[in-house]
């Protein structure tokens, strides 16, 4: 019991420890490193992989179009339809839909 009770008043002896949230906010480069523009962190990556990513599905999907969509081509119609009903049609209306495709 008194262990438990050290434990609970901030002794450090054992027990299960986390990071401090400052380890959480530090990313470091690791390409390009130093201050640089051309530095890229965890961060640039993720922008990049949200980039890739979708241009991927649709480069993909684009390549054997055919009228019953399946496998790749059904995910990019479908997020062109979500894109379109969901954000087009709800915010702008009917007058958006000349800047969908």
């Amino acid at each position: 019991m008194n262990q438990l009770l050290a434990a609970g008043n901030g002794d450090s002896s054992g027990g299960l420890h986390f990071p401090a949230i400052e380890s959480l906010l530090e990313w470091p480069g690791f390409l390009f490193e130093g201050n640089t523009y051309f530095e890229l962190n965890k961060v640039g990556v993720i922008y990049l992989w949200a980039m890739v990513a979708p241009l991927l599905i649709f480069i993909l999907a684009s390549r054997k179009s055919a009228l019953v969509p399946r496998g790749i081509q059904t995910v990019a119609e479908s997020s062109v339809d979500f894109v379109r009903e969901n954000v087009v049609m709800q915010t702008m209306g009917p007058d958006g839909m000349k800047f969908m495709p």
